[in-house]
Formats: C-alpha cells, sequence, structure tokens
C-alpha cells in the first residue's frame, strides 16, 4: 500500500453537482427501502469516477499495490454506504450519506473488496458516527488503514516470502491496525499477490547485492566502468520504489531492511 493523496483533487464539478442532488434524494427520502433504492438506482455514478480514481494511484489497486495480480477494479466505499457497518459480531448503522460522497471512495481489486465487505471496525472506545451524528465522522477511531491518510500506509511492511507484515517496530493499537487490515483487505489471500511482492522482492535483492559488490571493489580499485555501472544499478534501484511501479513498497521494504544505509537512504527518498 502507498499513500494517494486526495487533499485538493476534487472531480469534475458537473459529476459533484450529480453526486449532491443524489445525496439531497437520500436526505429527503422517508424511510430506509427508499434510500437503498435510491443507492441502487444511481449506483452507476460512482462507477463514472473509476478513471479518475485510477490515476490517482497510477492505475494500481490502492490496498494492493497491484495491477493485475488483484483481478478486476472496483470504487469501494472506505465506509460501508448501505445496510450496515459491522464491527466484530456487532451491526451499526451504515453511511448511506456518504454513498455519493467522492472522498469516501477507494478504487480496489474485487478480492479485498469482497473480504472487507460491510466491515468498519472501530477502537472499543471511540464514538461512532450515525445519520442523526454525521458530524461524529471525523472522530472516528477506525481501525482500518486508510491510503488516503500519509501516515497510515506506512503501518505496512514485507518480507522476502512476499507476505505483508506489521510494520517492524509495530506496537500496541498500530500493530492491531495493522493486522486486521491485513486480514480485512486480503492482503495475504491471493497466491498471485505474494508471488507478484516476492518476485520484486528478488529482483530489488539482486540488484542491491550487485550495487553493494560494485561498490566495493570500487572503493578499492576504482574505474570509470565501474563508476558507471553504480549508477546504473542505482537507477534500477530508485526506478523499483516510484510511486508509478506495482509494489514499490515492497521495494522500499526490502532496501529499509537491507542493512546498509545507502540502500535505506534510497528507500527514505521515495
Amino acid at each position: 500500500m502507498i499513500y494517494v493523496p486526495l487533499d485538493g483533487n476534487a472531480p469534475p464539478e458537473e459529476w459533484v453537482k450529480k453526486a449532491e442532488a443524489v445525496t439531497q434524494q437520500l436526505n429527503n427520502a422517508s424511510t430506509t427501502q427508499e434510500r437503498y433504492e435510491i443507492i441502487d438506482k444511481n449506483s452507476p455514478l460512482w462507477g463514472e469516477l473509476k478513471s479518475w480514481l485510477l490515476e490517482k494511484s497510477h492505475n494500481k489497486c490502492w490496498y494492493t499495490e497491484a495491477r493485475n495480480d488483484s483481478a478486476h477494479f472496483e470504487v469501494e466505499h472506505f465506509r460501508p454506504k448501505k445496510w450496515k457497518a459491522k464491527s466484530g459480531a456487532t451491526d451499526f448503522e451504515g453511511y448511506w450519506w456518504l454513498a455519493f460522497e467522492w472522498t469516501n471512495y477507494r478504487i480496489c481489486g474485487s478480492a479485498p473488496n469482497r473480504k472487507k465487505g460491510d466491515f468498519f471496525p472501530l477502537h472499543s472506545d471511540s464514538i461512532r458516527a450515525s445519520s442523526e451524528k454525521r458530524y461524529l465522522v471525523e472522530d472516528e477511531n477506525f481501525t482500518l488503514i486508510d491510503p488516503v491518510d500519509p501516515s497510515d500506509p506506512l503501518l505496512l511492511s514485507f518480507d522476502e516470502s512476499g507476505s505483508c507484515i506489521p510494520e517492524r517496530g509495530c506496537i500496541g493499537w498500530d500493530k492491531e491496525r495493522a493486522e486486521v487490515s491485513i486480514g480485512l483487505y486480503a492482503l495475504n489471500g491471493l497466491p498471485q499477490l505474494t508471488e507478484g511482492r516476492q518476485r520484486v522482492w528478488q529482483e530489488c535483492w539482486i540488484l542491491l547485492n550487485e550495487l553493494v559488490e560494485l561498490r566495493t571493489e570500487n572503493a578499492e580499485n576504482p574505474s570509470v566502468s565501474k563508476r558507471t555501472s553504480i549508477k546504473e544499478k542505482t537507477k534500477q534501484l530508485r526506478a523499483k520504489i516510484r510511486a508509478d511501479q506495482p509494489f514499490s513498497a515492497v521495494a522500499r521494504s526490502c532496501l529499509s531492511v537491507s542493512g546498509y544505509p545507502f540502500a535505506q537512504s534510497i528507500a527514505a527518498s521515495a
């Protein structure tokens, strides 16, 4: 997972006006069933933003950072849009008033979307928003890691097997958030995902060791050819951590845990 900035990136005004009009219909509806019929009828509206949302993540799933490994992309509602919001064995009112709020949209593959479903757990001490107290949304201490929060993706890391793990050193509530998110987003649920991440890790590790060897040789016996090779290998490693590359967070994890300060500096530069 990488950070996907949404602040200051509103969709086209025409779309926003249509969404506001449908939201007004929801607010005017007198029954729950009527609201859900309005949501179903207008569901193609959030699909109109799929391409726009995909551009924000370089055409990658916002949760898995995969292009093809996570199958069909869908517009997912971070806070469940309809019948209920599940937290453990307890069901709460869904966030129907956010069904057409674009800041509640995320792009994800079908597997993460199906696994997450209506789940939206909060910390045990957190207040929970409702249609009567919508202003409490901003005060919810939610569990799931959110890719639009610049600090949240940093709670996840990876290992050489391609598995997603809590960030090393993560403790307490942060670790719980990471573990719950790994499960509910199915981040280790598909062989294609772990295999793709393992492949990127191995490619980075090979490049890294080649670079370490070149740097050692050049320190002992400098040459223009070695310096050129070092430059090219470094460029290749930097390319692996670019946000437009699949599993770029895996590449950063590989460099970060390598033990080589120069590799950690490259990872930190992303």
